[in-house]
């Protein structure tokens, strides 16, 4: 993108939702993954054996070469890791703080939001994405309808009645798992951010934290350092 854009600074939005509701979806919303473990007898299942699978071979991977060239060059690295279903791609995906420096090297003008904000309350967050594109906010409702209740194009294939909950089985493996990068992201965005839009970070990432943590207590553990941050 860089070199497509040559000389001229774009100002680029970056939406981020929490990494295990994103992979959950993307079970559901690419019909490859439900067929490959199909023979598991249930979505569930076949879920939680993806994401073991995606998770162990990532680890693999960082043990032998660390995480960031797992992230950034996963299937090249090994026959293994080319082996591994898709690739591990959207695990990878999910992995914000090791994509997020490289691309604030080639870019100066990035706008970092939370998914689950925008969809609750796409109105608020429009009034922060539209001056810093430099464009006017509406002077009217009837100048905000469009922007607010235009169509939505959906990609991909999903249930006709939605998909269902994450599995706390999953969550708790994958809330695991993505724990240390989201907090890694928070301190990236420390710099770049107020007081209290920080805070709204940190939420948005310790969500991952207390969901896993709430599964452990379930089972009688206790709550981790981190859940009590």
């Amino acid at each position: 993108m860089r070199a497509v854009y040559g000389s001229f600074e774009p100002r680029l939005v970056l939406l981020l939702r929490r990494p295990a509701e994103r992979m959950h979806a993307a079970f559901y919303n690419y019909v490859h993954y439900r067929r490959r473990y199909a023979e598991l007898g249930s979505d569930s299942a076949g879920e939680l054996a993806w994401a073991n699978e995606s998770v162990s071979a990532f680890e693999r991977c960082t043990a032998r070469f660390g995480a960031e060239d797992c992230a950034l060059c996963f299937e090249s690295l090994t026959r293994e890791n080319e082996e591994t279903f898709y690739h591990a791609d959207q695990l990878i995906k999910g992995l914000y703080a090791l994509f997020l420096p490289h691309w604030r090297r080639e870019f100066a003008h990035l706008l970092p939001l939370r998914s689950e904000e925008y969809f609750a309350s796409p109105r608020a967050v429009l009034g922060r994405v539209l001056p810093f594109l430099g464009l006017p906010l509406p002077a009217s409702e009837r100048e905000w309808g469009p922007l607010l209740d235009g169509p939505r194009v959906l990609h991909g294939t999903r249930p006709g009645g939605g998909k269902p909950p994450l599995p706390a089985a999953v969550a708790q493996l994958l809330h695991r798992f993505y724990l240390p990068f989201q907090l890694a992201l928070v301190e990236q965005l420390r710099a770049h951010c107020d007081a209290a839009e920080l805070v709204e970070w940190r939420s948005w990432a310790m969500g991952t934290a207390v969901r896993a943590a709430g599964v452990d207590r379930a089972r009688g553990a206790e709550p981790s350092d981190v859940e009590l941050l």
